[in-house]
């Protein structure tokens, strides 16, 4: 999976999804919607909420064991909602 996927660096790899996570929401248009996929294998989702510190509009779980975690996220303006 890691050659197919990648994987994140154990020593900056919450720096790299912050700026990943914050420049897409940069881009995003106002209203526009970003969907965002995680897998909690090694790094739990309310861990990788709490980096990203945006609320999500909804979320669904699926995966044979629930791990795979999707995410809907509106950027809405002047809206400073948190986790």
């Amino acid at each position: 999976i890691a050659k197919e996927y990648g994987v994140l660096n154990p020593k900056t790899w919450q720096s790299d999804l912050i700026m990943g996570f914050n420049e897409c929401w940069r881009v995003l248009d106002d209203y526009g919607v970003l969907i965002f996929k995680w897998n909690e294998t090694s790094i739990k989702r309310k861990k990788i909420l709490e980096i990203i510190n945006k609320k999500p509009l909804f979320g669904h779980q699926v995966g044979a064991k629930l791990k795979t975690h999707w995410f809907c996220f509106m950027k809405i303006p002047n809206d400073n909602r948190m986790v």
